[in-house]
């Protein structure tokens, strides 16, 4: 790095943390704002391990979009927050995306209800947009917390809102087995039979990235006037420094050519499989029937080279396990109740 370069990186984060430091903790959003001119950095001895956590992001987060393009995805901090950065940082639209920071400890705050509406979840936005869908992304696990904001709204707006995460012990809410890939290698069996723990190991894992502000635990006006989210204690120090690493080397990752290349050649990849799934004759709980033979989405017997050929044409390029892998995440996702998509 340029001695220039790192003379400002260090002065801004010595800026920052003072910021976040001094005094009483500092909002979520309000301490993000102020972290928003942290410079794209590599960090590249943050290890494989990030590495490998930056690419299982980029391709779930380009199968998340398209799974729900018809709806606003709003992404749960602390956990999702790293998606959200992704998301910025590959030029997704503001307008689809959101960050709200709720947590188990503030989601009886007695104003949560306040923020939401300022983060544009309230209700009169909903009734005004009859067709606005919302979907909650987090890390997982059994989506209490995803329920106890949804049981929030009026009753008749409750459907407006679904789940999904990286890691579901929930049947109702769908896992990412995309995500998961990258961490068993060509292992399908690990994803299959043995995938709570794979599941568990891994959500253990991310949840555990370190963060610019400790848990939520309620509510209250920053200097900006706007409600916020707040903790009891300042971050610890080493942690902050650890978040700023992570957001400076992902925000560098997602400006890259190459991987802002393979973002859109996966949601391309999906706009096809999704155009050649409109020209079969059934889609039924996650069996495609074509003229001649049928198949099951997600059935971890089906690799990419056995799949309709069509639906293996618009996976070209990919790796031995994308299609399937994708497949398995859209058959988590199809509707249960219904003959057709």
């Amino acid at each position: 790095m340029r001695p220039i370069k790192s003379f400002i990186l260090l002065s801004f984060s010595l800026f920052l943390a003072r910021f976040c430091f001094a005094g009483d903790p500092k909002g979520y959003h309000e301490t993000r704002a102020a972290a928003a001119a942290i410079t794209p950095n590599e960090h590249s001895e943050l290890g494989p391990r990030w590495q490998e956590f930056k690419k299982a992001m980029t391709v779930s987060l380009a199968n998340l979009l398209e799974f729900y393009p018809d709806s606003e995805i709003v992404f749960l901090a602390r956990d999702a927050e790293f998606f959200y950065e992704l998301a910025l940082a590959l030029g997704v639209s503001p307008e689809k995306i959101k960050l709200i920071n709720v947590s188990r400890k503030s989601q009886a705050a007695p104003n949560l209800f306040e923020y939401l509406t300022e983060q544009g979840l309230g209700v009169e936005r909903l009734r005004k947009n009859p067709n606005l869908k919302i979907v909650f992304f987090d890390s997982g696990w059994r989506g209490l917390l995803q329920q106890a904001i949804i049981d929030l709204y009026p009753e008749d707006l409750q459907d407006r809102f679904k789940s999904d995460f990286l890691f579901s012990s929930n049947p109702s809410i769908a896992s990412t087995r995309t995500f998961l890939r990258g961490f068993v290698g060509e292992d399908t069996e690990m994803l299959t039979k043995q995938r709570p723990s794979i599941k568990w190991r891994m959500a253990v894992e991310f949840e555990n990235l370190a963060h610019l502000t400790a848990t939520a635990t309620h509510y209250k006006r920053n200097a900006a006037g706007a409600l916020d989210a707040y903790s009891e204690s300042n971050p610890n120090s080493e942690q902050f420094k650890n978040a700023m690493e992570l957001l400076a080397s992902l925000r560098e990752w997602g400006k890259r050519e190459q991987t802002q290349n393979e973002f859109n050649l996966q949601r391309r990849r999906l706009r096809n499989l999704f155009d050649i799934l409109e020209d079969s004759k059934t889609l039924d709980n996650g069996v495609v029937s074509f003229e001649n033979e049928s198949f099951r989405f997600g059935d971890p017997t089906i690799q990419a080279k056995s799949a309709h050929p069509d639906i293996e044409k618009a996976f070209i390029y990919g790796d031995d396990f994308l299609l399937e892998d994708t497949l398995a995440d859209l058959a988590e996702r199809l509707p249960k109740d219904s003959s057709q998509a």
